[in-house]
Order: C-alpha cells, then sequence, then structure tokens
C-alpha cells in the first residue's frame, strides 16, 4: 500500500493527467509504481511552476521581471513537461529554470506584503499576521484565498493519519492556540472536524504552580491519545510528576512550532514509554503545511507536490542531501501570494536515502533560524540548536535560556530549568562545543517559572 501522503498525491496527478499508463501487472509491482510516481510528480511540480510564474506575473512585485515579460520560461516548463523523458532529467530541468529566477528576502515581504498579492481583495478569504523574526520591522502579513486554506487542511486532514484513527476513538490535546485563523491549531482543528475526531483546546501551559497542577488534572481528565504542542513545553510536562497518569491515555505525539533536537525527542519517548513522537514543519507563508513525519521518524516528508525546496548557502549555491544551509521555498499551488525562491531564515538539511515506508517525497531535517547563534568577537560562533542538543538530553532539564557574551570578559552564561534538585554533568559536552571559550551555567530548580514562557529556543542579550 501506498504512503498516505503518496496517496493523496496519486489523486492529483491522475486528475492532472501527468501518471503514465501502467499496464495491470505494473500497477502491482511496488518498483513500477514508485518510478511512475516519481515521473508524475516530476511532470506535474514543472506544469506547477508555469502556473506559479504566470500567478507571479500579476502581483506588483514580480511583474517587471523580464523572465517573467518574455513568457519564455514558462513555455519552456510547460514544453519539458509534454516530453517522454525520465524524472531526474525533468528534476533537473526544474531546478535549471529556477536557477533564472531571482531569490526573494523575507524583508521584501513584511515591507510590502500588498505588492505580493496576485488576486483581488475580494477573492481575500484569510490574513495572518506574524511578527518578523530577529528584527524591529513591520510584520508580515500573509493573504489566502479559500483554495489556499483548504489546500492546508487537506495537508493536515491527512498528514494525522499516522498519529489519530477515528475507529480507535482517539482524541487529540491541541497543547497551543486554535483561536487565531491560519495558526497550525486552527488548521488542524477544521481539518480533524472532517473524520471526525474530537479535539480539545486547553491552550499552552499556565505560568504558575497552582495553575498548572489544575490545568495538568484537566488533561489527564480528557485522557487524550495525541498530544500536539511546542517541543520544550511538551518535554516540560512529560517530566511533571503527573506525568505517568497522562500516558495511560496517550500514543502519539505531534511536536510543531520549534525546532525539536533529537535529544528531546528521545528524552519524551523515555519520559513516556510506549508514546511515538512525530515531527512537523512549516512555515506561515506557506499555510504552515510544509512536511510531516511519517510511521518510520526518518525526517519529516516535504509536501512536494506544492513546494519547492532548495537548500543554499552562503553565496546561493544549492547544497545536496547531508549539506545544512538555508532553506528556499517556491510555492506552486498558493494562489493569493505566490513566493519564488523565498528565503526562509531556516536552517535544514535533506536527508540522505530512502524512508522505509517508499514515499517519493524527500525528507528533511531542521536546525532553527540561522539568527539564532551565538557569536564572539574572534568571529567563531555557535547555533543555538547545538546547545539545545546537549542539554535536553541531560535528565530533568526543562528549558533554558542562554544570555549573549559580551565584555570585559565575553563569558556565555547559560540558565537551565530542571525538574532535579542533582545538577546534572554537562562539562565536557560544553567544552568541546565552546572549543575554549569561558562560559558558565546555573540550575534552576523549577519546573516553570513565573514570567514569559514561550517553550522555544531562547537567546537573550545580557543586561
Amino acid at each position: 500500500m501506498l504512503p498516505w501522503l503518496d496517496r493523496e498525491v496519486l489523486i492529483r496527478l491522475k486528475k492532472a493527467e501527468v501518471y503514465p499508463e501502467l499496464s495491470p501487472e505494473a500497477e502491482d509491482n511496488p518498483l513500477e509504481v514508485r518510478k511512475a510516481l516519481e515521473l508524475g510528480l516530476a511532470r506535474f511540480r514543472l506544469l506547477k511552476l508555469a502556473q506559479t510564474l504566470d500567478r507571479a506575473f500579476n502581483t506588483v512585485f514580480y511583474n517587471s521581471l523580464p523572465v517573467l515579460i518574455s513568457g519564455k520560461l514558462k513555455e519552456s516548463l510547460l514544453d519539458t513537461a509534454k516530453t517522454p523523458l525520465p524524472a531526474p532529467y525533468l528534476e533537473e530541468k526544474l531546478y535549471q529554470a529556477l536557477d533564472k529566477l531571482p531569490l526573494t528576502a523575507s524583508d521584501q515581504l513584511a515591507q510590502a506584503p500588498e505588492m505580493f498579492l496576485a488576486v483581488s481583495q475580494s477573492e481575500v478569504a484569510g490574513v495572518v499576521t506574524v511578527p518578523t523574526s530577529g528584527s524591529t520591522g513591520p510584520a508580515k502579513r500573509i493573504f489566502g484565498t479559500s483554495a489556499d486554506l483548504e489546500n492546508t487542511e487537506d495537508f493536515y486532514y491527512f498528514g494525522m493519519r499516522n498519529l489519530v484513527n477515528p475507529v480507535l476513538c482517539d482524541k487529540v490535546a491541541l497543547l497551543m492556540s486554535g483561536q487565531r485563523p491560519g495558526s497550525v491549531g486552527y488548521m488542524l482543528t477544521r481539518a480533524l472536524e472532517r473524520w471526525p475526531i474530537p479535539i480539545s483546546v486547553p491552550g499552552f501551559p499556565p505560568l504558575g504552580q497552582p495553575e498548572l497542577t489544575q490545568w495538568y488534572e484537566e488533561l489527564i481528565k480528557y485522557a487524550p491519545t495525541c498530544l500536539v504542542g511546542v517541543p520544550a513545553q511538551v518535554l516540560a510536562l512529560a517530566r511533571h510528576e503527573l506525568a505517568p497518569e497522562l500516558n495511560e491515555s496517550l500514543r502519539t505525539i505531534l511536536l510543531s512550532g520549534d525546532v525539536a533536537p533529537r535529544s528531546l525527542v528521545m528524552a519524551l519517548e523515555e519520559e513516556l514509554p510506549g508514546t511515538k513522537v512525530f515531527l512537523h514543519y512549516g512555515q506561515t507563508e506557506f499555510g504552515l503545511a510544509g512536511a510531516v513525519e511519517c510511521r518510520y521518524h526518518t525526517g519529516p516528508h516535504l509536501r512536494e507536490a506544492d513546494l519547492l525546496l532548495e537548500i543554499i548557502d552562503q553565496d546561493g549555491k544549492r547544497l545536496g542531501p547531508g549539506q545544512i544551509g538555508e532553506m528556499v521555498i517556491t510555492s506552486l499551488s498558493r494562489e493569493a501570494m505566490p513566493l519564488i525562491r523565498y528565503k526562509t531564515g531556516d536552517l535544514a538539511a535533506l536527508a540522505v536515502g530512502f524512508c522505509p515506508c517508499g514515499s517519493v517525497f524527500r525528507r528533511i531535517q531542521t536546525f532553527g533560524r540561522i539568527l539564532d547563534r551565538i557569536c564572539w568577537p574572534d568571529g567563531y560562533s555557535l547555533p543555538l540548536w547545538k546547545i539545545s542538543e546537549v542539554l535536553y538530553g541531560l535528565p530533568g532539564v526543562v528549558g533554558f535560556k542562554a544570555l549573549s557574551p559580551e565584555e570585559p570578559d565575553f563569558c556565555l552564561k547559560l540558565l537551565v530549568k530542571t525538574k532535579n534538585e542533582a545538577e546534572p554533568v554537562v562539562k565536557n559536552e560544553l567544552k568541546e562545543l565552546l572549543k575554549g571559550r569561558k562560559w558558565e551555567i546555573s540550575f534552576q530548580y523549577d519546573l516553570l517559572e513565573k514570567g514569559q514562557v514561550t517553550g522555544k529556543q531562547i537567546l537573550y542579550k545580557s543586561e
């Protein structure tokens, strides 16, 4: 049987008449079906990129590009899609076409979102406003048509099939906001209504200890089989004294909203025996439906029928599997705001090899924001995700803050929250990461301190 994402896209490929006809014998051969899917997907992506260029020409921002004005690139894509050549050749032609298009910066979108609008205001069904990461500049406003919203719901509807099943009377608890239109919680709630799967939205855990205990007891009473939440916050709940009671009903967890280090995932599965953890990646600019993990847990599978992904280095050179760089995404199905080679500001790498599930869709590993790194005057820099990988693997750790090194001694200061009174030993791991630079670490014995807790990796400037 085909993986869920492949089954969903097969319907679309046949509807677009790009899926090759197979003999009855070939239909029963998994290798032949995979080759047919790869060929159909390559043709489909060529056609969708041509459509995106068409839509982009309707925007103020892109319509002055000479390559769009001439129309030759679009015609070349359409002609290539009709050729009887194999999928690798078509994919090569697809990325050669991308090389003729400029990169789009996120601050360009933030400064003038209306310039990226390809439809009339009357066709806009939803608007999401998000802060500009790492900047005090204007927030980004993302427009979507009803078709854009429905496409995102489809992704969540199919993506949740690995985590929940109505036959098993599964129930979902959403540990984030479910009210803001266009948010993960909002789209997930709408998608689960199709099954139907019951969903409760207790929201983010409260800050005070008495309130947290009451909130936790209500969550246990609801008895969810699936949790959806931000990685660090879910880990804090898994290391709470009431976690064993919650785990009696729990089967799956979907982590979203921030990078999830491998050490954190392993810690969750150790604290909640028998519970399987799945990863999700999404960008608001593309409907928060970018990639989700399958039951083999080898990395989130990309939504490649709707997104065209590149991983590039600082010079804009495209990188291969296993190499870490910036994610650059071109939308293939967004009607309201078609984005071409959009620099996401996120670090990622394409996974090496194939997933045991047999899907034709590639997988990614994400590493957080490019700007989330600690810098020293001598030029050395340390990505925050590497510190996360060390700290979240320690017993009892539920969160941390990093204070950026400043004059006079440029000492890195780490404040680690832990539920254990005994301080874990981390000296060797940190010494290896910091390569002789000064550092201090202190431990706070407290599950959730009073104050602003977002559950995300946080880098603070020293006061």
